[in-house]
């Protein structure tokens, strides 16, 4: 009986092993045979760059995985299509920038291009020990960024945005004429979630987060719980701290009906990265907005520095989302590239990322991003053969 039972789960075991070998290789062979669509899009990432190209390998991987493919019928590469900072032969930091380009060159490329992707424009810096300070060696929003926005959408063309494109080094004028465009009014602060606000536990806390607290409150820092971390461009920071101000500490993203209708986005979720707050300007609509868990110690803070516990985080202007601007660190995730080439990989998302663990980068992408960008994507290519998904 005891061998019957033992050849029994044997069998089982190998059948198992069969199933998930299988699994990945069918995947494949379904996303070989997928059918492509075309679309020529323009990526502007002027803050990663190789070997890991954080802030725009999701996007790519999602264009992979959806089979979008340039209109020469070219497969995108996201160490190589980008406008921003690219590594030569010899190691050396070069840059590919529409600064480069004429007015004519520019308006060349608007004619041909469907969408265009402004993910980061915060940029490279180096250390200065002579300064002692940071030094700006490429990156912000130029007015050639502008200028390609703007032509994009005279043509009726698609321009998606997320954080940071309006801070620094992007100077003032052109930060200004961006927030007009999105239909936005960036306050001037962002902010993060962070599991410990004790520098000696929490290695990913800025070093300048304690001094600049004490500068401005005259007192210690002395945080040790997880909490949110705001910083406004004047200087100003506040720190609502778990427990103290915030009942429970990370903050979320609510998704509207139209979010969850036609992005397939949940209808919640945890957002612990990098966030900025912005107002909705008039004839601008939201899809989702971010919420804090304050109490109200945590609300009196907020509104003694004129914010809310809760504010819009995804925008548009334009009747059929030809504007998106989301003020989130959107696409920087290390994804691995490899499950793009698996066809309905999204069906086990739950054995890539670990649900108990709301900073685990892949969460928000198998539950927010893909899905969103799926959608998204799908919504161009029939916009561009003239329908859409979404009604008018």
């Amino acid at each position: 009986m005891a061998n019957v039972y033992f050849s029994f789960v044997k069998r089982l075991f190998y059948i198992l092993i069969i199933v998930l070998f299988s699994l990945p290789v069918f995947g494949f062979c379904t996303w070989l045979f997928k059918a492509k669509s075309s679309a020529n899009i323009v990526v502007i990432d002027k803050t990663s760059h190789a070997p890991n190209y954080s802030e725009h390998k999701t996007l790519f991987w999602c264009l992979n995985h959806n089979k979008v493919i340039s209109n020469r019928h070219k497969t995108y590469d996201y160490s190589e299509d980008y406008f921003g900072l690219h590594k030569n032969n010899r190691n050396e930091f070069e840059t590919k920038d529409l600064s480069q380009f004429s007015i004519r060159d520019i308006n060349s490329i608007v004619d041909s291009v469907d969408i265009a992707f402004l993910l980061d424009t915060y940029g490279k810096y180096r250390y200065d020990s002579i300064e002692n300070r940071n030094v700006l060696v490429y990156g912000g929003t130029n007015r050639y960024d502008l200028y390609f926005l703007e032509q994009m959408e005279k043509r009726d063309k698609f321009v998606f945005a997320e954080y940071n494109v309006f801070a620094s080094p992007t100077n003032y004028k052109i930060s200004s004429k961006l927030e007009d465009f999105f239909g936005v009014k960036w306050t001037g602060w962002v902010g993060r979630y962070y599991y410990s606000l004790d520098k000696s536990v929490n290695v990913d806390l800025p070093d300048y987060v304690p001094s600049l607290y004490e500068k401005q409150y005259n007192k210690a820092y002395d945080f040790k719980n997880g909490g949110i971390i705001l910083l406004n461009k004047d200087g100003r920071i506040i720190v609502l701290e778990n427990k103290n101000d915030l009942n429970t500490g990370i903050p979320k993203i609510i998704s509207n009906y139209n979010g969850m209708l036609f992005f397939e986005l949940p209808e919640n979720i945890d957002y612990p990265f990098w966030f900025s707050i912005n107002e909705k300007l008039t004839n601008t609509s939201c899809l989702a907005k971010m919420e804090f868990d304050t109490t109200k110690t945590g609300n009196k803070l907020l509104q003694k520095n004129g914010l809310k516990n809760s504010f819009p985080i995804i925008f548009t202007n334009s009747m059929n989302y030809e504007k998106l601007y989301l003020s989130l660190d959107f696409s920087d995730c290390n994804i691995g590239y490899y499950t793009s080439y698996i066809a309905n990989i999204e069906y086990f998302k739950e054995a890539f990322y670990n649900k108990n663990n709301p900073h685990d980068r892949n969460r928000f992408f198998w539950n927010f991003y893909q899905p969103f960008m799926k959608n998204y994507l799908n919504h161009v290519l029939k916009a561009k053969k003239g329908n859409t998904i979404f009604p008018d």
